[in-house]
């Protein structure tokens, strides 16, 4: 979907600067620096939801991860939105990825919650997320990054 910065309304972001370590699990947990609370500009057609973070093996170089947008009303509970899923996986690798997630949807009246959650394939196929190792010159080394989230509303006319 293309679409005119001039149509971009209620612009919402959050910066995370340093979210700590999370390793996945084959129990869904949410993604650190995902959530946010919004309510979409009036007359919008769709919600863009973008969120850039890190990702890493652990631990393995076989690693299989999933990433599901999970929505909710305040204070209730969530459930993934139809259609938003996103499957990772890689074989006798190293990667070090910038995870770049965009998920366009349908808009709503009123106020939800939005949020990213993920779980893995089994326990031999984790991934870390939010911090990445390298080399450097005679040791390992890890860094912690940050997590970046935008969501905003927009009309296509």
């Amino acid at each position: 979907m293309t679409f005119n910065p001039n149509q971009i309304m209620n612009y919402q972001s959050i910066y995370t600067k340093s979210p700590g370590e999370q390793i996945t699990t084959t129990t869904l947990q949410v993604v650190s620096g995902s959530e946010i609370t919004y309510q979409p500009a009036i007359h919008s057609n769709f919600v863009v939801y973008e969120l850039s973070f890190t990702q890493d093996y652990y631990d393995d170089g076989t690693c299989r991860a999933n990433y599901y947008l999970e929505s909710g009303s305040l204070g209730g509970s969530f459930s993934e939105v139809e259609g938003c899923l996103n499957n990772f996986g890689f074989n006798d690798a190293v990667a070090k990825d910038i995870k770049n997630l965009m998920f366009i949807v349908p808009s709503w009246e009123g106020t939800k919650s939005l949020r990213l959650s993920t779980d893995c394939y089994d326990s031999d196929r984790q991934v870390r997320l939010h911090r990445t190792a390298f080399w450097e010159g005679s040791s390992n080394t890890t860094k912690v990054n940050s997590v970046s989230l935008e969501v905003f509303s927009i009309r296509n006319q």
